[in-house]
């Protein structure tokens, strides 16, 4: 399953006015709204999904990727690796009445040995991203300067949320390579500049204005399931290819399944 190309940067007005003068605006949302969508050009990119170019969700190490490679040749940190990994058990998760259709079970790691995995790798990685420099640039071991005045950056808070999160957490992972990674790109995520983020790519945004659109939807847009005017400010569902009133495609979906 891919990731829509189009991803919203911002909405005038804020969807959600406190103040007075937040509450005229958002009332006149559908005259004087606008959107600002990013539009993923889809290009490859090394590292990364092809329909996640920009990288809203950066899978690459970044100012970690020679930390990575020198982790990944560290024959002792990959042998600490792999002696945690190998404690993965086999373990029931979570069964949801009506939901799950049976009981399931996967190995993972119980919650210490993940997040003493997850605080080694991340603490080696900005240990070596600090000492021994990134890009290719030489680090605080050869820079008085870097190492007079620069500090390492804190990294356990993250390395205990990739650990310890009830949902999403790095307990199931197989190979060494695929941990070091991960947490890489976890950390590259957390302290890439505000300014480096691909809300900020000016060049791919599109900006849809709301007053057009409702005009559209209440004279030319039609219902895919009803045939009818879509209707002043209204909300659709999309199937994909059409629109639909959500009434009318609920309906639609209900009498295709019929035998």
């Amino acid at each position: 399953m891919g990731y829509h190309p189009e991803t919203l940067v911002a909405s005038f007005p804020p969807c959600s006015p406190k103040s007075r003068i937040g509450k005229v605006l958002y009332r006149l949302s559908p005259f004087i709204g606008f959107d600002i969508w990013h539009i993923d050009p889809e290009r490859r990119s090394e590292g990364q999904r092809t329909d996640d170019s920009c990288g809203w969700f950066d899978r690459r190490p970044r100012e970690y990727g020679d930390a990575v490679d020198y982790v990944l040749k560290d024959a002792t940190t990959l042998h600490e690796i792999k002696l945690i990994l190998a404690r993965r058990t086999t373990t029931l998760a979570p069964f949801y009445a009506g939901v799950s259709e049976k009981q399931l079970a996967y190995p993972r790691l119980a919650a210490g040995d993940a997040l003493a995995l997850c605080l080694m790798v991340a603490r080696e990685l900005e240990s070596r991203r600090w000492w021994n420099g990134q890009y290719g640039n030489e680090g605080a071991c050869r820079s008085w300067w870097r190492k007079t005045f620069t500090k390492r950056r804190d990294v356990n808070d993250i390395a205990m949320e990739l650990a310890l999160d009830p949902l999403d957490n790095l307990s199931s992972i197989e190979e060494p390579g695929s941990v070091v990674r991960l947490i890489a790109g976890a950390l590259h995520r957390r302290f890439k500049p505000w300014w480096k983020h691909p809300r900020w790519h000016v060049h791919h945004w599109k900006v849809n204005f709301h007053l057009p659109r409702n005009l559209r939807r209440m004279l030319i847009d039609k219902c895919g399931t009803c045939g009818k005017r879509l209707g002043w400010n209204y909300c659709p569902v999309s199937d994909g290819s059409k629109l639909h009133h959500s009434d009318c495609y609920g309906m639609g979906a209900a009498m295709s399944c019929k035998p």
